[in-house]
């Protein structure tokens, strides 16, 4: 006789035991997004590694003025934009995997997901603002409202 628990002994099928216990084959769509992101990482950290030694050098005008090449642009833009997606997902496997209590789990989603999105929007806004020449902070208050 095969060993049955005895939540075990229902009327329940089978299928309806392993219900939201288990894998459902949603995991794969994740597992293929770390991996591809971590392929197109590749050649973009090496083209940063490459570049940085003329990023360590130079002064802050020159750095500005580098950034200032659409290439360049383009190509930070799209490596804050993999970097950072790659990262959260790497981070949501490993809550995921170590954080057992629903509630605590959900709230560290919540938090790094945000936390990466803040971070990419901040790095993106940065790099448009460099290039578009534009500083944001230079409106003088009484004409945006803000102070009288």
């Amino acid at each position: 006789m095969p060993y049955i628990q005895d939540n075990e002994k229902s009327i329940r099928t089978p299928l309806g035991r392993a219900r939201n216990h288990g894998s459902a084959q949603g995991g794969t769509h994740h597992w293929w997004m770390q991996r591809i992101t971590s392929i197109a990482l590749i050649p973009l950290v090496i083209w940063l590694l490459s570049c940085l030694d003329c990023l360590l050098t130079p002064s802050f005008e020159q750095t500005v003025m580098w950034l200032n090449n659409p290439f360049v642009a383009v190509t930070i833009a799209l490596f804050v934009i993999v970097g950072f997606y790659h990262a959260s997902t790497g981070i949501q496997v490993v809550i995921e995997d170590y954080i057992h209590c629903k509630s605590a789990k959900i709230t560290a989603l919540m938090l790094t997901h945000f936390t990466f999105f803040a971070m990419a929007v901040a790095c993106l806004f940065s790099l448009l603002v460099i290039n578009f020449k534009t500083n944001p902070f230079s409106i003088p208050m009484q004409e945006v409202g803000i102070i009288e």
